[in-house]
């Protein structure tokens, strides 16, 4: 017979064939209704189990529950029992009978303990009970019961509260270690001379035996079949048990591998992040470095956890160390310990970005020891880069030649010369330029250990062939041998023009600097600066153009130069390098005047660009070279282009429009011949939306009027016909204060009577505003029926007037068909009103003097009484939606009375005629005087005298005068601060120096503040004065307000009475107060007691960046109109003049007064108010506005108030506070000088 299970195991490796095969059925019926059987005989096993499981478990539920009562019953029974012995005792004070219930209450926990732990018959377990038997309540009663006697029975007040130990026996019961009382045996019975056995009665014990048989029978009738049942259960458990480990194992496995996943990606993150911030060049790591120190100065490793990590760690943590320890490093802790740890861990590895710091920790580690002789190390290290140098990879090789430029230790780099020089002839040229440079560099600080590098470097730039290379090797030899230099520029740098680049830019580098030494050569020198103007690279054309301004002041030469850099501004997209490129157009145009008006109209045609930065900076520098001969040609392009505005839409269009009519302005006042060509034009756009563009128009219609006589005709006679367009109420009221003043004909006061009379419409204009209400309501009524209306009662129980009723607004086509003078009044513009009646005063009075027809004279004096009665009564009424104010009205008022009766009066002619006038006329002779003064000032800061000094910077450098200078040399005199702008003396810097703590404070810290343009330096020293060192002293600020610490020092230790400096920069972001503070921690000599000293707080003075300004009015206005903050400032002081406080304020706010004639002689000053706008601008572009109104009142007491605007909130509240800081300084000084007078 064949083997079942092996034919089983022939069929499964058989299962691919077809299912046709005889045999296979019969054998799987079998095997299946075996498997069928036995799996019924389980199932049946299974439920015959769970049937006597659960009669068993009930079974034990009901014997469990009975026994339970029976010892509640029992429970029950002793404790009413016990509590009346217990009474009985405290009765009749017997302490002996006391004590024997207490044991008693001990011994009966005990037991029924047992009794209610089904479990203690076969485990091993301990119980504590925690209930406080009725003893205590005993034990209390009984103490204020004989507290007063004093007699308290000491085995009484010792009883605690019961606790019970059990055993593995059921019979065995023991004392707790608490209560100090031996086993109990059961063989021996306790207290039986009392009758009691473990403190029960004798006729108690058999109720307790009887149910402890019970019990154990029970227990033995069902402990067979549940032992079956237990084992089953168990392995069920068991197994149970496996699979959920093994569940719990995949579990734990998949959160590892996530969790290991999840560490390997932040770790990439991380090392992304510092590569990122860690740049592989030393000057983007030392940028980096004041962040690093910041972050990482107060968790700095120790010179063993250095060791241990060099030593175990792997590549990246060594990075990361390497980071810590080069900013420790560049802080002042050399840790020389750490040299051979990294030489023996860290050298050895070929990490590419350990290897970059590597190099950089051999720059600033110290090579040498305290004799001054090499470190034996530096051999290792020596090797190490000698090595590099015959590296294969080329990058290597030039990344450590890179490396040795930086190096200064001519006893280290003897060694590695041959390999230098080796590399010389290197085939990759990145190979060689880093080796010329390391040449040069070795030639520089050790020239025995290259006696010959010129003529090497010679020999290589005859034979080079890169670009890159030739540029390195002539950089080197102009500063190496300067005759061999110029040898090649002569003969072999020709053509110059299609050289490379940056070869351009060596060479010019070079004229520039020799022209100086050799200036018999500038002629030679500039045919090849003229030749690398001809260049494709801007930057060599950018160079090469200042190069020429400084080699010559030739006319032909200085406009070559601008002529190429106004080119260059022109086709360059960059609007950053177009004002930087005009900025240096602007500078040749002042230190050459009238030279290059030449190429006015090139510079114009940058107005291409779509910027308005660069548009506003062009027509600045082109309105500066306008002259009589290009003046034509220069407003005929404006024209062109304020039509362009008109016919197309452009960003930002009614702003360039303006600056073009600014521009048309400034033009027209300065050349009278084209001021008449130009007023045509810009009169069409005085009725243009843009109320600013209009208001400059007006502006510029006013001055022209003014200085310009014969024109003034003309010029009124077309503002006539275009006034019809205006709806604005600015604009019309100077085209009124025009007509009234500058009407002098009688023609003209006719044609501007009757275009006034034409732009009010019908006369009287209430009686005309009602009829048409009236006529529009029956032409409603005929469409809607008519309804009846009775008298209206007000809440007073008076009638309604005619005013309390709501007026009916008219139609939208009754107000477009407005006149606009009339639709000015009506909607409430009283200003225009007030403008209208002093100008109909004006005509008139005009017109009596001029005219001998008496009729006409008095129809227009009625007429003009008509019309401003006319505005009078329909500012009162219902028709308009506002009212007329005071003022308005009591002008107008005046204007009538003057009309009425006093026209005859001289005063009242001379008050209208030729007072205002002559106001008009100081203010233009100002403006035109300041632009005189400007520029005059700005000539006399280009102006050199015939005999003026000549200039050593090494002895006394106050200021740049020669405007031919190096460059190079104008930079070094400001960075030492021997420029124009620092002219303070020294003595006057010890009004910075501010004091941070006391003379009594254990540490005295004082700082020298140093303001910037963007920053604060506080320098600070610090004076130990105890006798002890102090430990880890540092010194921390923070900020509030736009202030950001940007460079903090770093923990140093001082020693006793010693001085220490360290310095901190803090960043300022914009022109708010903000205020620093800080602290002093240090530690004593023994390092872990910690001190603070509490520094005084610095306030930033916001005067340091803020500069006043020069805006016009019309800006003034606009801004005024568009800032959101505001600042209201009281005045209340005492002074002499009002001019003089404005003065004063001006002086200690550092703004500039817009209002030229509120300035004026303190002397002449016999004002009772005054007015006055001032403007300032933060080195930050910030912009802030004020509005001085100020009153003198008899006892010479200035009051009022002073408004500031400004974009932003902190600008407006830190001006605010400066200038009541101002009169409180005022008022100190002024009580402080009359308590020295008395």
């Amino acid at each position: 017979m064949s083997d079942p299970i092996r034919d089983v195991g022939s069929l499964s490796s058989r299962s691919e064939k077809p299912k046709g095969k005889r045999g296979r059925p019969r054998l799987q019926r079998s095997a299946q209704s075996q498997t069928e059987r036995r799996r019924a005989q389980i199932r049946d096993a299974q439920r015959t189990y769970r049937l006597k499981k659960e009669s068993a478990i009930q079974n034990l539920e009901q014997s469990v529950v009975l026994l339970q009562s029976t010892v509640n019953g029992f429970e029950t029974l002793f404790r009413e029992l016990y509590e009346e012995g217990v009474e009985l005792a405290i009765k009749e004070n017997n302490s002996g009978l006391m004590q024997l219930f207490a044991k008693a209450g001990v011994k009966f926990e005990r037991i029924f303990a047992i009794s209610k732990d089904p479990d203690s018959a076969t485990h091993d377990m301990s119980l504590t009970a925690s209930k406080h038997f009725n003893a205590h309540k005993a034990q209390e009663h009984y103490k204020s019961s004989t507290e007063a006697n004093n007699v308290i029975p000491e085995s009484f007040t010792n009883i605690g509260a019961p606790s019970i130990a059990l055993s593995a026996s059921p019979s065995e019961t023991r004392n707790t270690e608490s209560l100090g009382q031996p086993e109990i045996q059961p063989s021996q019975p306790a207290n039986t001379s009392n009758g009691l056995i473990y403190g029960f009665p004798q006729d108690l014990i058999p109720g307790l035996n009887e149910i402890e048989d019970t019990s154990r029978l029970e227990m033995s009738s069902i402990k067979e079949p549940l032992d079956n049942i237990q084992m089953e259960q168990q392995q069920e458990i068991y197994q149970q048990q496996q699979q959920s480990q093994q569940q719990q194992q995949q579990q734990q496995e998949q959160q590892q591998q996530q969790q290991q996943q999840q560490q390997q990606q932040q770790q990439q993150q991380s090392q992304q992040q510092q590569q990122q911030e860690w740049t592989t060049d030393l000057l983007g790591f030392r940028q980096n470095l004041g962040m690093f120190s910041n972050s990482q100065s107060s968790n700095q490793p120790s010179v063993q956890e250095f060791k241990n990590i060099f030593e175990k760690g792997n590549d990246d943590a060594k990075i990361d160390a390497m980071k810590r320890l080069l900013v420790i490093m560049v802080n002042g802790e050399p840790h020389s310990q750490l040299l051979m740890h990294i030489i023996r861990f860290v050298m050895p590895s070929k990490n590419r970005e350990l290897k970059k710091l590597l190099q950089f920790y051999w720059e600033i580690c110290p090579k040498r020891q305290a004799d001054g002789t090499l470190k034996q190390e530096m051999i290792l290290v020596c090797n190490a880069i000698r090595n590099d140098l015959r590296h294969p990879n080329e990058y290597i090789r030039g990344a450590t030649l890179r490396f040795l430029c930086k190096l200064r230790e001519p006893d280290l780099l003897d060694p590695l010369v041959p390999s230098i020089l080796s590399c010389l002839e290197h085939r990759h040229a990145y190979v060689r330029k880093n080796a010329i440079f390391a040449v040069y560099t070795i030639s520089t600080y050790a020239p025995h250990h290259i006696p010959n590098a010129a003529e090497l470097l010679s020999e290589v730039l005859a034979t080079e062939t890169d670009a890159t290379c030739i540029r390195n090797t002539f950089v080197a030899l102009s500063n190496m041998d300067r005759d061999r230099a110029f040898e090649f520029l002569v003969q072999k740098a020709q053509p110059i023009a299609t050289q490379d680049d940056l070869l351009q830019l060596a060479v010019i580098e070079f004229i520039r600097k020799d022209a100086i030494i050799n200036p018999q050569l500038k002629n030679s020198y500039m045919s090849i600066v003229f030749d690398i103007l001809e260049s494709s690279s801007n930057t060599a054309i950018y160079e090469a153009a200042n190069a020429l301004t400084k080699l010559s002041s030739d006319p032909k030469a200085i406009q070559g130069a601008a002529s190429k850099l106004v080119e260059l501004a022109v086709k360059e997209s960059d609007n950053n390098v177009k004002l930087i490129v005009f900025e240096r157009v602007e500078e040749l145009h002042l230190q050459n005047p009238n030279v290059l008006n030449d190429l006015t109209i090139d510079i114009l045609a940058a107005l291409s660009s779509p910027d308005l930065d660069v548009r506003r900076k062009v027509l600045n520098i082109a309105l500066g070279m306008v002259s009589s001969r290009n003046v034509d040609d220069v407003v005929k392009f404006l024209k062109k282009e304020l039509s362009k505005t008109v016919t197309q839409d452009m960003d930002k269009n009614s702003e360039y429009r303006q600056l073009l009519i600014q521009a048309i302005h400034s033009c027209a006042i300065k050349f009278v011949e084209v001021a008449a060509s130009v007023v045509d034009l810009l009169l069409d756009f005085v009725g243009d939306s843009n109320s600013n563009s209009a208001v400059d128009v007006i502006s510029f219609v006013k001055e022209v009027v003014e200085i310009f006589p014969n024109l003034r005709s003309s010029i009124l006679k077309r503002l006539l016909q275009t006034l019809e367009t205006v709806r604005s109420g600015t604009v019309y009221r100077g085209a009124l204060w025009i007509i009234g003043e500058y009407s002098l004909e009688e023609h003209d006061i006719q044609d501007a009577w009757i275009h006034i009379r034409k732009s009010l419409g019908e006369i009287p204009i209430l009686a005309s505003e009602r009829r048409h209400l009236a006529n529009g309501d029956e032409e409603e009524s005929e469409e809607k029926p008519v309804e009846s209306h009775k008298p209206k009662i007000l809440a007073d129980g008076t009638y309604a007037t005619e005013s309390s009723f709501t007026s009916k607004e008219p139609s939208e086509e009754h107000k477009a068909n407005r006149p606009p003078l009339r639709h000015l009044i009506l909607t409430g513009n009283y200003f225009v009103a007030a403008v209208l009646a002093s100008t109909l005063t004006k005509l008139v009075l005009r017109y009596q003097k001029i005219s001998k027809n008496e009729a006409r004279k008095n129809a227009l004096r009625a007429e003009a009484l008509l019309i401003l009665t006319s505005i009078l009564r329909v500012s009162e009424s219902e028709i308009v939606t506002k009212k007329i104010d005071e003022d308005t009205s009591d002008r107008i008022f005046s204007c009538i009375k003057v009309l009425a009766e006093g026209y005859k009066e001289e005063e009242f002619e001379e008050a209208f005629l030729v007072d205002s006038k002559n106001a008009f006329k100081v203010i233009v002779q100002a403006q035109v005087k300041q632009r005189a003064e400007t520029n005059a000032i700005e000539k006399k800061k280009n102006a050199t005298q015939v005999d003026e000094s000549v200039v050593f910077r090494q002895f006394a450098a106050t200021t740049i005068t020669d405007n031919t200078a190096d460059d190079l040399e104008q930079d070094i005199i400001r960075a030492i601060g021997s420029s124009e702008k620092t002219t303070e003396k020294p003595t006057s810097k010890l009004s910075r120096v501010v004091q941070l703590t006391g003379y009594s404070d254990p540490v005295y810290v004082e700082a020298y503040v140093t303001v910037n343009q963007f920053d604060i330096v506080l320098d600070v020293l610090i004076f130990n004065q105890t006798f002890d060192t102090l430990q880890n002293l540092f010194v921390e600020f923070a900020t509030l307000g736009d202030l950001k610490v940007f460079n903090l020092p770093t923990p140093e230790n001082v020693g006793p009475q010693s001085f220490h400096s360290v310095q901190a920069t803090i960043r300022v972001s914009s022109a708010d107060a903000g205020v620093i503070f800080g602290n002093v921690i240090y530690e004593g000599h023994s390092g872990s007691d910690g001190n603070i000293v509490i520094l005084n707080d610095v306030h930033v003075d916001i005067m340091d960046y803020i500069k006043p300004g020069n805006y016009s009015e019309t800006e003034f206005r606009t801004m005024w109109s568009e800032f959101e903050w505001e600042n209201k400032v009281n005045i209340s002081v005492q002074w002499n003049s009002l001019r003089g406080f404005l003065s004063y304020l001006m002086k200690n706010t550092n703004m500039a007064c817009l209002t030229t004639s509120a300035l004026g002689d303190e002397e002449e000053d016999d004002c009772q108010f005054l007015s006055a706008n001032l403007h300032a601008r933060s080195t930050f572009g910030e912009d802030a506005l004020a509005n001085l109104s100020i009153e003198k009142d008899s006892n010479g007491k200035i009051t009022g108030h002073v408004r500031i605007r400004s974009k932003g909130q902190g600008l407006a509240l830190s001006l605010g506070d400066r200038v009541a800081e101002l009169q409180r300084q005022h008022v100190s000084a002024t009580a402080s000088k009359k308590a020295l007078a008395n």
